[in-house]
This record gives C-alpha cells, sequence and structure tokens, in this order.
C-alpha cells in the first residue's frame, strides 16, 4: 500500500511497501492525496494516449472480425469440402429448372433428391432458394465491410472512428438475424 508522510514544507516521503521510502518534492500547499496522486503518476508514467491512426487500426480490426463471425455464421457447420459444391450445385440446379441441363449436372441433382427423398424440381429449388439467400448475406456483410473501412479510413477523430465502427458492429447484429437459409 502507498503511503506519504509530509517532511517538511514541500518535502515529502513516499512508500510503496512501508520500508522503503524516497524523497519526493510536491507543490506548496500539496495535501496527502495530492501527492499520493502525483506519486501514482510519477511511478507509472504518463498515460498512454492512443494516436487517431491506432484507433482506425484497432476499428477495422474490430470489423473485419464481426464480418469473419457473420460469414462463419452463415456458413455454419459446413465444412469446406460441401462448400466448394455449393456453385457446382447452384449451376446444376438452375439448368435443370431451366430445361437444358448437361446428362452430369441432371445425374448429381437425382442423385442428391434421390438420396434425401425430395423431387428434383424441390431439390432445385431449395438449392436455388439456400444460394440466393447465401449470396444477399455476403453481399450486405461486404457492404458493411467496406463502407465502414470506408467511414473509418476517412474519419478525422476517435469519435468519428468509434460512430462508424459502432454502427456496423450493430448492422452485423441486425444482419445476424436474417441468417437461417445457408
Amino acid at each position: 500500500m502507498v503511503d506519504a508522510v509530509n517532511v517538511s514544507g514541500d518535502e515529502w516521503r513516499v512508500s510503496d511497501d512501508g520500508k522503503t521510502w524516497t524523497t519526493f518534492a510536491a507543490k506548496a500547499g500539496a495535501t496527502k492525496s495530492d501527492v499520493l496522486a502525483e506519486w501514482v503518476n510519477f511511478v507509472s508514467g504518463p498515460p498512454i494516449v492512443e494516436t487517431l491512426e491506432d484507433q482506425k487500426s484497432t476499428a477495422l480490426l474490430r470489423l473485419k472480425q464481426a464480418h469473419s463471425d457473420f460469414l462463419q455464421e452463415v456458413i455454419g457447420q459446413e465444412m469446406t469440402e460441401e462448400r466448394d459444391t455449393w456453385p457446382a450445385k447452384e449451376r446444376a440446379a438452375r439448368l435443370v429448372m431451366v430445361g437444358n441441363p448437361p446428362a452430369t449436372d441432371l445425374a448429381m441433382i437425382e442423385a442428391e433428391a434421390a438420396g434425401r427423398g425430395m423431387s428434383v424440381v424441390d431439390l432445385c429449388a431449395l438449392i436455388v432458394a439456400k444460394a440466393s439467400a447465401y449470396k444477399a448475406q455476403v453481399g450486405a456483410a461486404a457492404g458493411v465491410r467496406f463502407s465502414a473501412g470506408d467511414a473509418i479510413d476517412a474519419a478525422t477523430d476517435a469519435t468519428e472512428v468509434d460512430t462508424a465502427a459502432s454502427t456496423a458492429l450493430a448492422t452485423f447484429r441486425d444482419l445476424r438475424k436474417t441468417v437461417g437459409g445457408k
């Protein structure tokens, strides 16, 4: 525990442990609490002031993490190998729906539909609906990320940085409510 004892006038002795005392010159008329506060500042050094560039960098990292977290929620627990099939399935489903699929695309859709106990038409509709929802969510998330990133980059003070970052984080929270049609 830090303690201070006035020796005379503006001369004080300060100790962090009650055993070792350091002479400390305080301003004239300083009280014990003034001396203790000044001592703490002296020992810990001047407060660290984060520059605007540091604030922007921190905000951009938070923004990228929020974007990543959102995308992770959108894809759910799907493995990379499964996600790699999504574009091929969507392409095949769209071609089946217009009635002109290559044989390999039709075979893929028919096999999955049979395995799921669904009709080809219902499976194609499901795949296309999920693909459309996924693209809308990914696009919305990218829009938030880049719009907020531009606002953070253009910010001229800490308040503008905080406003841009806070708005983006709130928007990502709102977007989470739309997740479901992976």
